[in-house]
């Protein structure tokens, strides 16, 4: 993956040396795109689609380098291109939703993520991207189904389950909720907004004690934070624990 100026000269001896030839300019193509050199590839992937329409790879080499350069619609015309010769060409559904994003286009984005995860549910990318958008949407339950899949995918990833966690809490489903923010703690325990959020599942759920707990640690996980030190207070009150509660209330308004 030389980028030598002796290296750039054999690939643009080698591309005139191809001109006609779709295989060898597909090589080459695949070539500047190791080396990062977008415009080279937008060029000499156009020219293997010249010559052999049907080139899968030369179309989402096409797609994915004109969304490096920012060019959405340009990138959505050749994973568009893509997919005429192939429906199910997964990378082509992804990178057509994506640049629908870019453009404005929410709900045609939504379908090819659809689409993508259709084809390979365990498309990790597609199902967060589908899950972001459809929140935005306003679809929260269609959203935490998509969260779902994406901490199916990747159990470690304390974002996601605290995603599906507050979506939860937002469906009046407390339960799920308390058990998707507590696998985030469990991620990632001195996360004191996690915390704070799994106090309110706990607290809904009626749980005074385990709600106690959560906000205990919210507050030693971040001790100068004034909604963390009332909220424990606040709860030490309820528990009976008064001279606790006073002191939290003196921190809170310190």
């Amino acid at each position: 993956t030389s980028s030598s100026p002796a290296a750039l000269d054999d690939l643009a001896k080698a591309r005139r040396f191809a001109a006609e030839d779709a295989d060898l300019l597909l090589d080459v193509t695949r070539a500047y795109d190791d080396r990062a050199m977008s415009r080279e590839t937008i060029a000499t992937a156009r020219d293997v689609l010249r010559l052999a329409p049907a080139s899968l790879d030369a179309a989402l080499l096409l797609g994915d380098a004109l969304s490096g350069e920012g060019d959405a619609q340009g990138a959505a015309q050749a994973y568009e291109h893509a997919l005429t010769h192939r429906l199910d060409a997964v990378d082509a559904l992804v990178g057509a939703g994506l640049a629908y994003l870019e453009l404005g286009r929410a709900e045609d984005a939504i379908t090819m993520l659809r689409r993508a995860v259709s084809v390979d549910p365990d498309r990790g990318d597609a199902h967060a991207r589908l899950a972001e958008t459809l929140l935005a949407r306003g679809r929260p339950a269609e959203a935490a189904q998509s969260f779902r899949e994406v901490v199916r995918l990747a159990p470690g990833d304390a974002d996601a389950w605290l995603a599906l966690g507050r979506i939860q809490l937002d469906l009046g489903d407390a339960a799920r909720a308390a058990d998707a923010i507590e696998h985030a703690v469990a991620i990632r325990p001195d996360d004191a907004d996690a915390l704070l959020l799994l106090a309110t599942a706990r607290e809904k759920l009626g749980k005074p004690a385990d709600r106690l707990s959560a906000l205990e640690q919210a507050h030693k996980a971040r001790p100068d934070d004034v909604e963390a030190a009332a909220r424990y207070g606040e709860a030490l009150a309820e528990s009976g624990d008064a001279d606790l509660e006073v002191d939290m209330i003196r921190r809170a308004g310190a």
